[in-house]
């Protein structure tokens, strides 16, 4: 195994024993042209860094990244990390990523965590870069999702279908340089709690959207919109955990449901939990 520290694609699980606390479990770098890297039904576990770090000291272009009905748990940093993805798609679809990220001690650790999509970190732009992520569990990581990082090229899907809860910082946190996710028919639910922190933080609300999701039970705010530029955060059409909507003074004081910040659109809003009916 490489864990980390070479060139090569690694497929094995890493060692517990490690020192170094930042090897993977496995190790996949410098994809490019149009090769396929499809990685299926695996279980990660219990490596001292990340349980998969793809493209960490170089770049991904290659046609297609698949991660599929994948286990990958109780690793110290985060569960599935991308780094610099180009012109690539990226499937995320039907893993188990729980337990992941330690007691938080590196702040981004998450059950997935992508850095620079559609854009590497010298600033270049790429083609369209499209990442799917659907139908995953991400239970009781430091953060669920952590996003840093894309340009105007990048789209990005979470959903439908992933049960993101008991995560013990934010379940999503979209960095300030992030645009172009859409957040579409997830159950976002228990997260930080004990740290009272958010359901979804959002740090850039332009181009960035939630709609059709269960949001309920989250710590202080079911959504926080702490975009410094004013910026709206569309979340129109979700289900808050009441019938009454989310709670927010003044523009809706009776809301029983999970709180959400300033600076946030949720008119309507699903009155069931079955998400038929809209408030009027």
């Amino acid at each position: 195994k490489d864990n980390g520290k070479g060139d090569e694609e690694d497929e094995e699980e890493g060692d517990e024993s490690d020192e170094d606390d930042s090897y993977a479990g496995v190790y996949i770098n410098n994809v490019f042209g149009s090769s396929t890297v499809a990685f299926l039904e695996n279980t990660i576990s219990n490596n001292s860094g990340q349980g998969v770090y793809v493209c960490g000291e170089g770049e991904c272009s290659s046609s297609a990244l698949i991660f599929e009905d994948n286990t990958i748990k109780d690793n110290n940093g985060s569960g599935l990390k991308v780094y610099e993805l180009f012109t690539s798609t990226l499937s995320v679809l039907r893993n188990t990523i729980n337990g992941n990220g330690g007691n938080g001690s590196d702040d981004q650790n998450a059950g997935l965590e992508l850095w620079y999509v559609g854009a590497g970190e010298d600033g270049e732009d790429s083609l369209v870069s499209s990442v799917t992520v659907g139908k995953n569990t991400l239970d009781g990581n430091y953060y669920g999702i952590y996003i840093n990082a894309t340009d105007g090229n990048a789209e990005i899907t979470i959903g439908k279908d992933n049960i993101i809860k008991n995560n013990s910082n934010a379940g999503i946190y979209l960095r300030s340089s992030v645009s172009g996710v859409t957040i579409d028919g997830n159950t976002i639910q228990n997260n930080g709690v004990e740290s009272e922190t958010t359901g979804i933080v959002v740090l850039s609300a332009s181009g960035n959207e939630a709609h059709e999701n269960i949001i309920a039970g989250n710590g202080s705010h079911g959504v926080s919109n702490e975009d410094e530029h004013g910026n709206i955060f569309d979340a129109k059409q979700n289900w808050w955990g009441d019938v009454t909507g989310p709670l927010h003074d003044p523009e809706n004081p009776g809301g029983d449901g999970n709180a959400v910040s300033d600076n946030i659109t949720f008119v309507p809003w699903y009155v069931n939990f079955g998400r038929t009916i809209l408030s009027s």
